[in-house]
């Protein structure tokens, strides 16, 4: 049960506050993303330009999705809110 008014998510919530989802391809959050430009469209983070448009992970990457995906199985993040490692 929430505790929310009818009609109203955590997730409007959340980006009311400025809360951003995760990068899709490092697993960071939008301020500490290690992705590259795409040199193809311009965008950050975009699963879509590593298929389409023939860019590469880079070593960091690779490395920050693993940790990511390693710590959110544990139910933790490597990186505090303000962006310090632990």
């Amino acid at each position: 049960m929430s505790n929310l008014p009818p009609g109203v998510t955590q997730r409007m919530i959340d980006e009311a506050y400025g809360w951003d989802a995760p990068c899709a391809v490092c697993g960071c959050a939008e301020a500490e993303c290690v992705c590259p430009e795409c040199s193809h469209c311009g965008t950050v983070g975009d699963p879509r330009c590593y298929d389409e448009h023939g860019m590469e992970h880079t070593p960091e990457q690779l490395e920050m999705a693993r940790l990511n995906a390693r710590t959110d199985e544990e139910g933790s993040h490597p990186h505090t809110e303000d962006g310090e490692s632990w």
